[in-house]
């Protein structure tokens, strides 16, 4: 019966049945989207040295040392240690050492130790509790 309206032949007289898929939406995330790089997922911890070439996001926890080329740390990430990046952005929690190019700290990031940078960005909703220097590129 359905073969015939849906225009639908089969070998023997069993129905065929139609079977609809939803289209593919993108969810949208709070987080910003990572589109390349490597990530470091909520679910894990390292302890010891990280080292990125390119660009690192962290969701999950680091203790130890952070070297990258771009750092991200999520709202949800945490680094304990030092860090040495050309730039780097922080909504989630660092507590350390940094040696950057360019820092920004952003909305809900909380950052406790030294810091030495180029230049230095800090929202007004950040939490900073950290000496600063100067270094000069």
């Amino acid at each position: 019966m359905f073969e015939r309206a849906l225009g639908i032949t089969t070998r023997d007289a069993s129905p065929v049945p139609v079977v609809e898929q939803a289209p593919v939406t993108a969810t949208p995330t709070t987080a910003p989207a990572v589109t390349t790089g490597s990530l470091l997922e909520p679910d894990i911890e390292i302890e010891g040295t990280v080292r990125c070439k390119g660009r690192l996001t962290i969701a999950g926890r680091v203790v130890g040392r952070v070297e990258a080329g771009h750092l991200l740390i999520l709202a949800r990430g945490s680094v304990v240690g030092d860090i040495v990046a050309d730039t780097i952005e922080i909504a989630g929690a660092f507590r350390g050492r940094i040696v950057a190019g360019s820092v920004n700290v952003k909305a809900g990031g909380r950052v406790y130790g030294d810091i030495e940078t180029t230049s230095i960005a800090i929202d007004e909703t950040a939490e900073v509790d950290a000496s600063f220097s100067r270094t000069r590129r």
